[in-house]
């Protein structure tokens, strides 16, 4: 291979990683910085984005990585995945929460392995799941009402091993249609570390 060659090999590859670099920055990936960013429902893209996102990071160094949310919240299944996404990592993973931390995204930013933190200047706001469209526990058969409520003793669980509170005072906090925590109450409950 002559040097030109080489050089417009080097070039396209240059070309192909500046492409990959922005592509990757589109779907909320910095991988300069060592960020991703979690925004909107959470969903399967929302864990396919996650998962991209660390697998390369986890590849280029054991340094830590930052999870940035802001969602309303979403599937809880979903939820479970990205919180085993993190878990799972080699790397500290410092969660930090933005404009809205609710439902689901609550375990999300709780699960964080690093430092846990949310802005001054977002709203959290925890409450029981709710059963997929039906919305309406009475409208569900025995088994799904059995199913949904093993996913909210589940969630609860988590949030017991990822704070300093038990899952039972979680489980009664979710009875309160829609809780939004005080931030500092957050931090005495142990399910962040510090708020910025």
């Amino acid at each position: 291979m002559t040097s030109k060659e080489k050089n417009l090999s080097l070039e396209n590859k240059l070309t192909y990683e500046a492409m990959v670099l922005k592509n990757l920055l589109d779907y909320g990936i910095d991988i300069v910085n060592r960020s991703i960013s979690l925004t909107g429902e959470v969903d399967d893209d929302m864990f396919t984005t996650l998962d991209l996102g660390m697998s390369y990071m986890e590849k280029e160094s054991k340094k830590a990585i930052t999870v940035k949310i802001s969602s309303f919240g979403g599937c809880i299944h979903s939820c479970f995945s990205i919180v085993g996404r993190i878990r799972d990592s080699k790397c500290t993973v410092h969660t930090k929460g933005y404009g809205k931390i609710m439902s689901s995204a609550t375990l999300i930013l709780a699960s964080g392995t690093g430092k846990r933190s949310i802005s001054q200047y977002a709203r959290y706001m925890w409450h029981e799941i709710s059963y997929g469209l039906l919305h309406d526990r009475h409208s569900m058969n025995k088994h799904e009402v059995k199913v949904a409520d093993e996913d909210w003793a589940l969630f609860c669980q988590h949030m017991e091993s990822f704070s300093n509170t038990d899952a039972k005072f979680w489980k009664k906090k979710g009875e309160i249609k829609d809780w939004y925590v005080p931030l500092d109450e957050l931090v005495e409950l142990g399910a962040v570390d510090e708020v910025f």
